[in-house]
């Protein structure tokens, strides 16, 4: 008999991915894109909006990044002996200059999740996670962070939680973090059996939703006793041998927007 698995799930930015070729994608949605490429003697960010884009000198070598409708967060983490982890906010207006800043956290925190909307932004550290650029609330997870996204007044945080049958299970958290700042439901993220939660994000009328390498797609229905319901099922979109791998940039009440990727 095998061990059992007990490697823990990797915090990760939504529409992230891996660095190839000394670029990557910091973030992907259907609001834009934010790109950064490592040109060997200094690090560039691009954010390129389905407006005209915009460059953002990286003196930090960000790793993490948000795209709102306002503006875009980038973090990096900590360097041993070197800079503290800090987070960045460059908003959209060029005539808003005062609504630029930028924090470095304490010695010995780090950053590991960002997310930002219309009226708020929220950095998740390893030891907490708060919003706005002047923090007006501070809460602590059950758990390691995993990922999160927002929408509207909405933060859906997802985090892990105890090993199960070799599995790590994930926890997830709703929160209204407008003026009611309230718990809207939390409990267990449901996921395909061996697989990993690839995505999340929230529609534009509130509906969080989760997407798993194994393709399926699932939407939190309040409504119906905060169930996860299956909405899409990308693998009977696929035919032959080779599967094809679907990349989501984000989510409607009637369609799932992503990018197909052939052959995986």
């Amino acid at each position: 008999m095998g061990l059992p698995l007990t490697t823990p799930v990797k915090a990760f930015q939504p529409g992230s991915t891996p660095v190839r070729d000394r670029r990557r994608y910091l973030t992907f949605n259907m609001l834009g894109q934010v790109k950064s490429s490592d040109e060997r003697t200094n690090s560039v960010v691009q954010v390129d909006l389905y407006v005209p884009e915009i460059f953002v000198s990286d003196l930090y070598n960000y790793s993490k990044a948000s795209l709102g409708e306002r503006g875009v967060v980038l973090a990096c983490e900590s360097t041993p002996g070197g800079s503290a982890s800090t987070v960045y906010f460059k908003p959209f207006d060029t005539w808003a200059t005062k609504s630029e800043w930028a924090i470095q956290l304490p010695e010995g925190e780090n950053v590991i999740g960002v997310a930002t909307r219309r009226n708020f932004a929220v950095v998740a550290s390893d030891k907490r996670y708060s919003y706005g650029g002047v923090q007006t609330f501070i809460t602590s997870l059950e758990g390691d962070l995993v990922t999160l996204s927002g929408k509207l007044d909405l933060l859906m945080v997802v985090y892990a939680g105890a090993f199960v049958d070799g599995e790590q299970t994930l926890h997830y958290v709703l929160l209204n973090v407008g003026e009611t700042k309230k718990c809207l439901a939390k409990g267990i993220l449901p996921r395909s059996a061996r697989s990993d939660l690839t995505w999340i994000g929230i529609s534009e009328t509130g509906m969080p939703a989760s997407f798993d390498s194994r393709g399926v797609c699932r939407g939190l229905f309040i409504n119906c006793d905060a169930a996860w319901i299956p909405i899409i099922d990308t693998n009977v979109r696929t035919s032959g041998d080779i599967q094809d791998v679907y990349w989501p940039a984000g989510i409607t009440d009637r369609q799932l927007i992503c990018i197909s990727c052939k052959g995986g």
